[in-house]
């Protein structure tokens, strides 16, 4: 099997379109269609991004291996990476670190830190830190991850796999897709008036800084940031997940109804 017909086998394996799979890669549709037509060899960067989203080895694109898709369908493997996890979490930090539990700990440390001068700036690094994950959380919730599960409901009705343009969404036709996606941009402009506007302030000094936001820790991939970044809170996460697995058609409903209500109620205060 040729490179070309790899790259297309790896997208056809995780049931994605040309113009999904493109848009994972960083490239254009017409791009990735010069690829899985042979008619281009891969960059550096597309082989990067294969490697480290879809999970696959190196070494595929080397030999005449055939890729493939890696399945967490055995229940005692997944029992097993779960406890090696949780293992993990134990040994690195034993404490489950909460809002509360983490204010103490660096008020604490900055307490009892000999240097005055460094002990402040750890009370406003923590106060921004704090006040930043806020935004992020509410912008995760009202916007982000409303907008994929909007997504996610056109790519359930999409009749044909390939488009004509480099669009991630195809059109929709349903009334009901258009009031979902009317509700999610009305609830993002009612956080915005309830005070959310505060963002574009601190976007614009971002603007006029020129350089943005720096990243002083280099990672070789995205694999390797996420594995390294945060990873107590996102043991968290998956500690939660697994304990109240049950309670996900829950999550479900209140996905499907409650918290278009939950937002109105608290914008309407």
């Amino acid at each position: 099997m040729d490179t070309n017909e790899k790259i297309k086998h790896i997208r056809l394996q995780h049931d994605m379109t040309q113009n999904e799979f493109a848009a994972s890669l960083g490239i254009s549709r017409s791009a990735l269609t010069q690829l899985e037509a042979g008619h281009t060899k891969p960059s550096f960067d597309v082989l990067e991004k294969l490697i480290d989203q879809f999970d696959v080895d190196i070494n595929v694109f080397f030999n005449s291996s055939v890729p493939q898709k890696k399945n967490l369908d055995d229940v005692l493997d997944i029992g097993q990476r779960a406890l090696k996890i949780l293992k993990f979490y134990d040994d690195q930090y034993g404490l489950r670190y909460n809002a509360f539990l983490e204010e103490r700990l660096v008020k604490q440390v900055a307490e009892e830190y000999p240097d005055r001068k460094k002990a402040e700036a750890l009370l406003k690094v923590y106060e921004i830190y704090f006040k930043f994950q806020g935004y992020v959380g509410d912008i995760e919730l009202i916007m982000m991850d409303p907008l994929k599960r909007y997504a996610n409901k056109l790519r359930k009705e999409r009749v044909v796999d390939e488009e004509s343009d480099d669009r991630l969404l195809r059109a929709s036709d349903s009334p009901e897709a258009q009031e979902h996606l009317d509700q999610i941009m009305n609830e993002m402009m009612k956080y915005l008036d309830a005070g959310g506007d505060l963002m574009f302030e601190m976007l614009e000094i971002f603007r006029k800084r020129g350089n943005g936001i720096v990243e002083y820790i280099y990672f070789t991939n995205p694999r390797n940031k996420f594995l390294y970044s945060s990873r107590e809170e996102c043991l968290r996460h998956f500690e939660i997940l697994l304990k109240q697995v049950e309670a996900l058609p829950e999550v479900e409903h209140f996905y499907e109804q409650e918290h278009l209500f939950f937002w109105n109620d608290v914008f309407n205060k």
